[in-house]
């Protein structure tokens, strides 16, 4: 990605954690490259204990990433974090980075696929921020509402 304009790869986890470093979990030999701050996530997806290895890994909350490159506008957000999702999106200061479109899986919620209060949470999070959104089985997709622009 080297010369490609607006990409930065940086070697770490987003967590909503301030400690500097997290284990991350993954399924040891597989080709399904699922790895999770949460171990039984991996075993709740069939993934044999004994499949499961771990390693650490420095640790950034999603507000710190974009301080530390001089972000504060992203056109679109994609999280994907193995049932972190929610909690890292609502961790994001929106008083420091503007965001037009916010596309994050809900099929892990509160749970592996299971949907509950912290997705009711995330829908009034989103209204309350003047974002509209669609919602299928598996994600969700966000837009801010035009009087809500800068």
């Amino acid at each position: 990605y080297q010369d490609v304009q607006n990409v930065i790869i940086e070697t770490c986890i987003i967590s909503t954690s301030k400690e500097k470093s997290k284990k991350i979990f993954y399924h040891r030999g597989s080709n399904y490259g699922t790895s999770t701050l949460n171990r039984t996530h991996l075993t709740d997806h069939g993934c044999p204990d004994d499949d499961i290895e771990f390693f650490e890994i420095e640790n950034k909350t999603l507000t710190e990433l974009l301080a530390k490159h001089h972000i504060d506008h992203l056109d679109y957000l994609f999280i994907d974090a193995e049932g972190f999702d929610i909690d890292i999106l609502m961790s994001l200061d929106l008083s420091l980075v503007t965001v037009e479109n916010i596309h994050l899986e809900i099929v892990h919620s509160d749970g592996a696929f299971k949907r509950g209060q912290k997705f009711k949470m995330l829908c009034e999070y989103l209204k309350s921020k003047d974002y509209d959104f669609t919602v299928n089985d598996v994600d969700l997709t966000a837009k801010r509402t035009r009087d809500n622009l800068k």
